[in-house]
């Protein structure tokens, strides 16, 4: 019976800090223009502080950066792009329902070309 306790007590634990781990993180996508200098900016992106991974998809230009909140911020990220040479944008509805968008009060640009 003790057996059946610890190992209940072991789950409780470890699905409680996945749940917590998953709380903490949060994704922001953004437009890209890369080229061939500048393609392996998701490797540079996702060694910045605070940042978990960035993922590149060719289909969309999109990178989605998955960050930690209480350590980076979208701005920061956005800075990274921009210290890289690379011209990106947040889009998505969390950002537009933001004022001034997600770079905090600055004009956020969207990239429409197709």
């Amino acid at each position: 019976m003790k057996k059946l306790l610890y190992i209940l007590l072991f789950l409780f634990f470890v699905f409680d800090i996945s749940a917590k781990d998953k709380a903490s993180k949060q994704t922001v996508v953004f437009n890209v223009m890369l080229t061939k200098e500048n393609k392996d900016v998701t490797k540079k992106i996702s060694e910045k502080p605070g940042v978990v991974s960035a993922r590149y998809d060719a289909t969309t230009s999109t990178v989605e950066v998955a960050y930690k909140p209480t350590e980076t911020n979208i701005k920061n990220i956005s800075d990274a792009f921009k210290e890289n040479g690379v011209l990106a944008f947040p889009i998505g509805e969390n950002c537009s329902a933001k004022k001034g968008g997600c770079l905090n009060n600055s004009a956020t640009q969207i990239n429409t070309m197709k």
